[in-house]
């Protein structure tokens, strides 16, 4: 059975797509067909597997490929179920997690889950916080709730000790900051963390977030977009001139890109503990983090 031996298991709106595709593009790699597989889902909500035999299905491995590529970010809040199953499917296996700083990455998932749909178009940021604050860890283990995971999904401390104790050396975590910092060093380390020779390491925003003017129109964007993700990944230049069209044609033209002062304040207070949990997890946490 060929199965994946590098994974990017975290975490949402901090990069994955971006690092995933241009690791994909390098020679001995073999990405899965989609690149978010969601195999090991069903284990944050306490379900069972479906079987390996869909999840290998999902690889098509040429004879120089030495990498098996998989990412899905949203793993990471599976904690130890997810990270267990992983190491006992791929006991060679190497992953890495990619953090950012948790108050941009609330915004950026509650601007993400309106582009697609999944919120009300005329929810504010402050009233969405105020419900993820009250859903606390919930959404994190109730299927249908990621919408609402602005604020749970940036508890990092909550769930990186599981992965660390599972994976020891065979864990890298790392900072979005370090990719738009310095873009080819951090994707050349996180390749050769996952075993990966970077070849070439010109990238570019895969995933980006757009308010949006015709929500029925969205709609049908967003089933094309899903129904045509194979077709995507192997003309990636195809797909950024449409999507460039098309949010000529139904983006906003005021885009809803900041958070009030206000807003930025109540997530560096809710975060404060968090981030200095991590730093006691972690020695690189970036200095900026929580001291806004």
């Amino acid at each position: 059975m060929v199965l994946p031996n590098a994974f990017i298991v975290g975490v949402p709106k901090s990069g994955t797509t971006t690092v995933f595709s241009a690791l994909s593009a390098q020679p001995g790699v073999c990405p899965s067909q989609t690149k978010e597989a969601h195999f090991f889902d069903p284990l944050k909500f306490g379900e069972p597997l479906p079987p390996l035999s869909e999840y290998e299905a999902l690889f098509a491995p040429r004879p120089e490929d030495t990498v098996l590529l998989e990412a899905t970010p949203g793993y990471f809040h599976g904690g130890a179920a997810i990270a267990e199953k992983i190491r006992e499917i791929s006991p060679e296996g190497r992953v890495a997690i990619i953090l950012r700083e948790p108050g941009a990455r609330a915004f950026s998932w509650y601007r993400f889950q309106r582009t697609r749909l999944k919120l009300d178009q005329g929810l504010s940021f402050e009233e969405y916080i105020s419900k993820c604050e009250a859903l606390g860890l919930e959404p994190e283990s109730t299927r249908g709730e990621g919408a609402w995971t602005g604020l749970s999904g940036g508890l990092y401390a909550t769930w990186l000790p599981e992965w660390q104790r599972v994976f020891g050396d065979d864990l890298l975590v790392m900072f979005s900051d370090e990719f738009r910092e310095a873009p080819d060093k951090a994707l050349r380390r996180i390749g050769a963390h996952l075993r990966i020779d970077v070849a070439q390491t010109e990238t570019d925003d895969k995933n980006v977030s757009v308010d949006i003017s015709n929500p029925r129109l969205q709609k049908v964007a967003l089933k094309i977009n899903n129904a045509g993700e194979r077709l995507w990944r192997r003309f990636p230049g195809l797909k950024r001139r449409l999507m460039g069209a098309y949010y000529k044609l139904n983006a906003k033209k005021a885009q809803d890109k900041r958070m009030s002062p206000e807003a930025r304040e109540r997530l560096d207070r809710y975060f404060a503990d968090s981030i200095d949990e991590l730093r006691m997890l972690l020695p690189n946490v970036p200095e900026k983090w929580g001291t806004r």
